[in-house]
This record gives C-alpha cells, structure tokens and sequence, in this order.
C-alpha cells in the first residue's frame, strides 16, 4: 500500500460525547473533524462544550487542523436550552 509506505496511516473514528469528551491520546492526529455536532454542545452548556474543544485541541499534533461544520439559526432565532 502507498500510504503505508509513505508513512501515512488509514484514517480514524472516535465517538465523542461532552460528558466523556476524550478525542484521542494527546498529540496524536492530524485532523479533528466534526459534522452537525456543535450546537448540541452548546445546549449541554458552556463548560460541557469547553471540555469537548479542548480534548480536540489536545488530540492534535502541532500543526493540526480542527474543521467544523455546522448548520446555523436563522439570524431572528434564538438558541434555547433543552
């Protein structure tokens, strides 16, 4: 296999949760990558979302990427708590 050879090692998935927010063991990746996730991190509250980011961050090796996608309210919404 070409990546195998070229040092590269097949991709990754861990489940994250903001109350086990654990990404992986730190400085380990190059890419944290979320889909649809934030805003109900942020309905868990700000320190459960804190927690969540700084695993991610831990997770990264210097250099690393965090990519974020998420879909937003519209702009005359407000986001409630559940």
């Amino acid at each position: 296999m070409k990546a195998a050879s070229e040092g590269l090692v097949p991709p990754s998935m861990w489940k994250c949760r903001p109350t086990t927010p654990l990404v992986a063991k730190p400085g380990s990746v190059d890419l944290v990558l979320t889909f649809r996730n934030v805003h109900n991190w942020v309905q868990q509250g700000d320190a459960a979302t804190q927690a969540v980011f700084r695993s991610a961050f831990d997770a990264l090796k210097p250099g690393g990427v965090l990519g974020v996608v998420d879909h937003r309210l519209p702009a005359a919404a407000t986001q409630t708590e559940k």
